[in-house]
């Protein structure tokens, strides 16, 4: 059992020395395959030991399994030139985001080293993908950039991304699950359904969904779509952001018992630009401009409606504002230059 022991000692004096995560992951599967060659070798040289060779074997084994299983790295990194068998470490980075993703601790980050296309992917727990700094990419022909589906209180940061369906993508984003959902600075675009469908199924959940700087363009049917089931509900904030050229609504309160609160964002070509469709559901657009819409502000029904502040409404087609709901207005609004009526749907007195 000589060489055994001499080996454990050996494995102990690099473990003191190593350094922890993907690198030790990928030492440890080294080191494993090692002890087998020499626990077989002592195997068949010591007959009278063989009762206990194979105890330490199993005891070492157990231990082995476990640490490679816990080797996830807090940050991981993806390159244009990377390798998904690479332990995903700065120096040896994975190829694509599903490849780092699974040797990603729950709550870690993916950064990206340099410019590339690094495909689409599933988020099953809570994480941040960053592409800042550099033109980090997600080509999803025929299929969805970015399913986001962790636990109930999971919360998913996706920063920096460029997400491309080439006009024959499904969805740019697709949020299934989750407490909190942050969309900063990306953009979605040619996408033949929504560019991002917030559809949480979960009962009670209330999902946040926080869209900062983004735009979304030349998507087939609504540029974002909040349509949960099941009890959960959605509240969405949209600042500093683009929609243009939806073939349906811009922004689509379509569910009951959600909101949408956008500030400084523009809704523009779309179908109608911002629209609430239950009378349990609300809107509300401050410094927005709406423009070159089919109707600028659509509400199906009830009076809570969209209430719009510091906002213009100009040069849509059909009218500022239609349906048999309310917009109303309330200070500094510009609602001018529209095909059909230049009026909003609520009370005139509260229209300045």
């Amino acid at each position: 059992m000589v060489h055994v022991t001499r080996l454990l000692k050996e494995r102990a004096k690099l473990r003191a020395v190593q350094s922890t995560g993907s690198t030790a992951h990928r030492d440890d599967r080294k080191w494993a395959a090692l002890f087998l060659v020499t626990f077989a070798n002592e195997l068949k040289e010591d007959s009278v030991n063989r009762k206990t060779l194979i105890f330490v074997f199993i005891a070492i084994l157990t231990l082995c399994v476990a640490t490679m299983a816990q080797a996830q790295a807090t940050r991981t990194w993806v390159s244009g030139v990377g390798d998904d068998a690479n332990p995903c470490s700065r120096t040896a980075p994975c190829k694509t985001f599903a490849g780092a993703i699974s040797k990603t601790a729950t709550a870690g980050e993916i950064s990206v080293l340099d410019p590339g296309g690094f495909g689409a992917v599933t988020i099953s727990k809570s994480i941040t993908i960053n592409g800042e700094g550099t033109l980090a990419g997600i080509l999803a022909a025929g299929t969805v950039g970015i399913i986001i589906n962790p636990p109930t209180t999971g919360v998913v940061t996706i920063r920096n991304i460029s997400i491309n369906g080439a006009g024959t993508g499904t969805d740019g984003i697709r949020i299934l699950n989750g407490g909190k959902i942050n969309i900063e600075n990306c953009s979605i675009q040619g996408f033949i359904n929504q560019g991002i469908d917030i559809i949480p199924s979960t009962a009670a959940l209330v999902q946040h969904v926080n869209i900062l700087n983004t735009q979304i363009r030349h998507v087939t049917q609504q540029g974002v779509q909040i349509l949960p089931s099941g009890g959960a509900t959605v509240k969405l904030t949209m600042t500093d952001s683009l929609v243009n050229n939806a073939g349906l609504a811009g922004v689509d309160v379509a569910g009951a018992n959600n909101s949408a609160s956008l500030t400084r964002t523009t809704l523009a070509n779309a179908n109608p630009g911002f629209q609430v469709q239950q009378a349990t559901s609300t809107g509300f657009c401050d410094s927005c401009l709406i423009t070159d819409n089919t109707t600028g502000a659509t509400v199906q029904a009830g009076t809570a409606g969209i209430r719009l502040h510091n906002s213009s409404i100009t040069s849509n087609t059909t009218a500022a504002a239609g349906g048999a709901g309310t917009v109303v207005g309330f200070t500094s609004n510009m609602v001018a230059g529209n095909g059909g009526t230049n009026t909003l749907t609520g009370p005139s007195a509260a229209q300045q």
